[in-house]
């Protein structure tokens, strides 16, 4: 990077969509609020986890702009992680409500408050089963679970599970690092992003060519990567076929420098995405595939946009002057 604040701030967005991405159900708080005017525009996202060793963190994604920002803060305690999440919520709401970014500014702001309460509600709940779970030994010697339950306002039985800590308890710290291959001894040298050939082709489930192109701009502006529509042609059934073509130039190096790596940057923004080698492998030259088989994987991490994709297919090639 061109300096340390810029490297930083690189850092702290690319971890934020990690966390972002991570299931709502290892999250201690989470929302995701699409556009409802039918672009499936993220809008806002933001979401709490904690990571063990690795921290409790607040992400949140902006989208009320022309891309989106996101940013990463640190806290030392869950219940105040959740408190800023909720506070992120309202102001969110508070400003999508004044702009009017999209055409339902009353309905995502509203939304957004509600799920700030709920959040607030989780946090409340969470601590109250700690405090219930620290004191359960003096609970049970004095014979007076039935007591606390009334006073709490739930069921003896009910009790029981938050004592067991299977309600009213903070989800299990959940893993943060993206797993990833350890390097090779005889890694490939770096290459300019510039020396790779990078294309691609999705298979759309419609028959419409101004509905595929639509759908694969909104996912190559998804994929965060520099690309353009090249051609359409259709396929079996109603399908259209959709190819593009990437522009890595804006990249100095790709380290290691094969074409793994070139893919794993080029999809890096679509998790929800499991691919699949074509061929052999050669640090020159990969083929990635990706078929939907009935419901996508990982659905609540996609935006609408890629629901229509049925199939896709990435190649990175390596120019013939940089192979020697």
């Amino acid at each position: 990077m061109l300096s340390a604040p810029a490297a930083r701030s690189f850092l702290a967005s690319e971890q934020a969509f990690w966390v972002l991405t991570l299931p709502p159900g290892e999250c201690a708080a989470h929302v995701l609020v699409l556009d409802p005017g039918g672009s499936s525009h993220i809008r806002y996202r933001a979401a709490v986890v904690d990571g063990g060793s690795e921290g409790i963190w607040l992400a949140t994604g902006d989208g009320t702009g022309t891309e989106e920002s996101r940013t990463l803060a640190g806290f030392a305690d869950l219940a105040e992680a959740v408190e800023a999440f909720a506070d992120r919520l309202t102001d969110a709401a508070g400003r999508i409500e004044r702009d009017g970014v999209t055409d339902y500014p009353a309905v995502i702001g509203a939304a957004l408050r509600y799920r700030a309460a709920l959040a607030r509600a989780d946090a409340a709940r969470a601590t109250l089963g700690g405090v219930l779970r620290g004191h359960q030994a003096r609970l049970r010697a004095d014979r007076a679970v039935t007591a606390v339950a009334c006073a709490v306002g739930v069921s003896r039985e009910f009790l029981h599970r938050v004592l067991a800590a299977s309600e009213w308890a903070w989800p299990a710290p959940a893993r943060l690092t993206p797993a990833v291959a350890p390097p090779v001894a005889d890694a490939s040298p770096p290459t300019p992003g510039a020396a790779w050939a990078v294309t691609a082709t999705f298979t759309v489930d419609t028959a419409d060519d101004r509905e595929a192109c639509a759908i694969v701009t909104d996912v190559l502006h998804r994929m965060e990567v520099p690309g353009q529509i090249t051609s359409t042609w259709s396929t079996a059934g109603r399908s259209r076929a959709v190819a593009a073509s990437f522009d890595l130039s804006g990249l100095q190096q790709i380290v290691p420098g094969d074409a793994v790596t070139c893919l794993r940057y080029v999809v890096r923004n679509l998790p929800g995405m499991t691919w699949c080698s074509a061929r052999r492998r050669s640090a020159h030259h990969e083929v990635w595939k990706w078929q939907c088989a009935g419901r996508m994987p990982d659905e609540d991490q996609l935006a609408e946009e890629l629901a229509a994709v049925c199939a896709a297919e990435i190649r990175a090639s390596l120019s013939g002057s940089l192979r020697q």
